[in-house]
């Protein structure tokens, strides 16, 4: 449900997040752990999302080793490894005691106390989490597998099209397009930057921008079946409880 939020609604890939922490407390979680839990997972997707354009852009420096679109896009993936790295160690300081904190020297109430000490719990919990390390470096591993398995969907929309392409043609298609549009989660599911995307990398393997456009649009088809259902379901859960409220008044 939360990459249904994501994908199809314009809350840039955050309230994904929001939601299923929100929905963890509603089936038994206490809300210091769905939170601490969401800003993990968080960090596991962006872990993954390099890890996978990592992958595309190592087989296109292989089969292109002269190709300055794969090198310009690795040192960008540098610099995103290292916003990462930063984003990991602010967690590790304690981010949400840190971010109370300057809440509390901006407005002056009492509040702030039990906010501060929520907020501590939090940051605790996520250190909690970080210290099972095998655990959350198997959730990145699961999480790039997962991603990596998206590539038959590429493989077979080609096929479909009678576009010769292999696989690792494929993986690269699908790396490179799915992490672009991952940088730009502000808008809603990528949509215009997948398609321009597969449009220019499509180019290097000979698919012209028709083809490369048909394919983006078959991948969209897969996306809709997953998500559009989630959203429905998100919004039967809520439509539910906000019932039961009504009804308890």
């Amino acid at each position: 449900m939360g990459r249904s939020v994501n994908s199809l609604l314009p809350v840039a890939t955050i309230g994904g997040e929001i939601v299923k922490a929100r929905l963890m407390t509603l089936w038994g979680s206490s809300g210091i752990d769905a939170t601490a839990s969401m800003l993990v997972d968080k960090t596991v997707q962006v872990l993954a999302v390099i890890v996978w354009g990592l992958i595309g852009i190592s087989l296109l420096i292989y089969l292109k080793d002269d190709d300055t679109f794969a090198m310009t896009a690795l040192a960008g993936f540098g610099l995103l490894t290292l916003g990462v790295f930063g984003f990991f160690l602010v967690q590790r300081a304690g981010m949400f005691n840190l971010l109370a904190k300057i809440g509390a020297s901006l407005v002056k109430s009492n509040k702030w106390d039990g906010i501060s000490f929520n907020a501590k719990a939090v940051d605790e919990t996520v250190l909690i989490i970080y210290r099972h390390q095998s655990r959350f470096w198997w959730s990145v591993i699961i999480k790039s597998l997962g991603l990596m398995v998206q590539t038959g969907e590429v493989w077979l929309a080609c096929y479909l099209l009678g576009i010769p392409i292999g696989t690792i043609e494929a993986m690269i298609l699908k790396s490179l397009t799915s992490t672009l549009g991952d940088i730009a989660f502000i808008i809603p599911n990528a949509y215009g930057i997948q398609e321009g995307a597969y449009i220019v990398i499509g180019a290097m393997f000979g698919l012209t921008p028709d083809l490369a456009l048909a394919v983006s649009l078959a991948t969209r088809i897969r996306e809709l079946i997953v998500d559009v259902p989630g959203l429905l379901y998100w919004q039967f859960h809520e439509s539910k409880l906000l019932l039961k409220k009504q009804t308890a008044e």
